[in-house]
């Protein structure tokens, strides 16, 4: 039995940051992204969406289940990569080196 592997990996062309490892280093294979903000803890990643030179990740982390929240999941966005013209959501027209919390609106 193998177990798949956790985590968000990237490779490829790592120009304006958008494989998220801090560096605009190209990667022939798959590397995983360790460097996240503090907010990304106990969050589990559930989608990412890849731009031409910039990477979405939706992550979530399960919380008590309550009137505002029945569910008891609370989501975030994070992104990296290009950003110039704002793609990222993260209130600074600069490329992000390393995964940064979008932004949201209340």
């Amino acid at each position: 039995c193998r177990q798949r592997p956790q985590g968000v990996y990237t490779w490829g062309r790592g120009a304006h940051g958008r494989l998220g490892h801090g560096d605009n280093n190209n990667r022939r294979l798959p590397t995983r992204v360790t460097k996240w903000p503090s907010s990304f803890a106990a969050h589990a990643v559930v989608q990412a969406a890849l731009g031409g030179a910039h990477t979405l990740v939706l992550a979530e982390k399960k919380s008590h289940p309550g009137l505002v929240n029945p569910w008891g999941l609370h989501r975030t966005v994070y992104a990296f990569g290009y950003g110039r013209n704002g793609q990222l959501g993260t209130d600074n027209p600069a490329d992000e080196f390393l995964p940064r919390k979008v932004k949201m609106p209340k």
